[in-house]
């Protein structure tokens, strides 16, 4: 790699099954220059800057990275900004510089209120192009960064890539091979499924200075608490229900084995006991399908979380944050229902075993001990709530 090496990629190949997108790539991806891949849709432009970028392995071959840190932000990823926050805190999120240019030059400022889904596609993809090229990266991924824009507009945008290219790298794929040609360092285009150079312009190396990352502060913090709780009412609901599944047969099968043990001769072979007992295998077998299905549901809501946290290069330590404020969320809602079903149980209970409620029947529940009880086991599947959230973080790579 030289000095001004960004990415060096050696015979890389890319496969699905036994269809070979593209073979044989090798290229080197050099500081502030404009990269274009030229090709039609499915000839694999959008795989290649995935695999450049690390969002996807290679089937072979090899991609060697410079010594410097890379971060990107691209444009390609299914859900581009969180619907939740406004376009502001979006890229404030995304740690773009707000008072570049680009956002005025774009005519985007006005927006900065709105939420992505009162924008129209037009102004998300300006939204898209800006945010990365604002953000504070050595190299730039756009895929098609002016479809779906007007004439007016896809010009504002080129221009605004040409001068981005003076500080960082850029990578963009597009289908016009003579407007590439008119901004690019170096254009490829694909020929049977090979990435083959069209062009290259061999202007000498500029200056290699990178644009630096804005400084973090509570900013994003409070971006994120606020995008969790957003995102977390959508949630709410099958988490209370898991949660109210959980404490209502932690508790009644607890005050049921309690009174069986304090009465138990006058409950033998009772109907009532007979019955309390199938409710329980009834409860426990909801709580094991509601288990089930709330996982997988919770996963696939963190991943398409990740998708968007990965796309905008969050730090770890933002991260772990998210985690912490998911983890206390579900063990808040874990423990006000555990509290409100601990209370009302023992009633059922004694109603249901025997058609009536007295102080006598009632008071080994309303005691120090049984709400000792109950604590501790909250804090037993806190405990579980909190590893199997580090669990999922990981497994979605947050």
């Amino acid at each position: 790699m030289n000095k001004y090496s960004l990415i060096q990629t050696t015979s890389i190949s890319k496969k699905f099954g036994r269809d070979v997108i593209f073979s044989d790539f090798s290229a080197s991806i050099d500081s502030n220059k404009i990269y274009t891949f030229i090709g039609p849709s499915g000839s694999g432009k959008t795989t290649t800057m995935k695999i450049l970028n690390g969002f996807i392995p290679s089937s072979n071959g090899t991609v060697e990275l410079s010594s410097k840190s890379i971060t990107s932000t691209n444009s390609f990823v299914e859900i581009p900004f969180f619907d939740e926050l406004n376009m502001r805190e979006n890229l404030i999120l995304s740690e773009c510089d707000m008072n570049n240019p680009i956002f005025s030059n774009l005519n985007l400022t006005i927006l900065f209120d709105k939420n992505p889904d009162q924008l129209s596609s037009g102004e998300i993809n300006r939204f898209l192009v800006a945010r990365a090229l604002a953000a504070g990266s050595d190299i730039k991924y756009l895929d098609e960064p002016t479809s779906h824009l007007d004439s007016i507009n896809a010009k504002k945008i080129l221009d605004e890539i040409i001068k981005c290219s003076k500080r960082s790298t850029v990578v963009i794929s597009m289908h016009n091979l003579e407007q590439a040609k008119s901004f690019s360092d170096v254009v490829y285009i694909m020929k049977d499924n090979q990435w083959v150079v069209a062009y290259n312009s061999n202007k000498a190396d500029k200056d290699s200075s990178v644009v630096q990352k804005n400084d973090k502060s509570e900013t994003h913090k409070d971006i994120l608490k606020k995008y969790v709780k957003s995102r977390r009412k959508l949630f709410l609901k099958s988490t209370v229900i898991f949660n109210t599944y959980i404490s209502i047969f932690v508790c009644f099968s607890f005050s049921i084995l309690t009174q069986y043990l304090l009465n138990q001769s006058a409950l033998a072979d009772t109907f009532q006991l007979l019955a309390c007992k199938w409710l329980i295998y009834i409860l426990a077998f909801l709580f094991v399908v509601n288990l089930i299905f709330h996982i997988k549901k919770d996963y696939s809501f963190k991943k398409k979380d990740a998708q968007i946290f990965n796309s905008i290069n969050l730090d770890r330590q933002s991260y772990n944050y998210i985690n912490r404020l998911y983890s206390s969320l579900t063990t808040s809602i874990l423990f006000i229902c555990f509290f409100i079903i601990s209370l009302l149980i023992p009633l059922l209970t004694c109603l249901l075993l025997f058609g009536k409620t007295t102080l006598a029947l009632l008071t080994p529940f309303y005691s120090w001990d049984y709400f000792t009880y109950i604590i501790c086991t909250g804090l037993i599947f806190s405990a579980c709530v909190i590893f199997y959230n580090y669990v999922v973080f990981k497994k979605v790579r947050y």
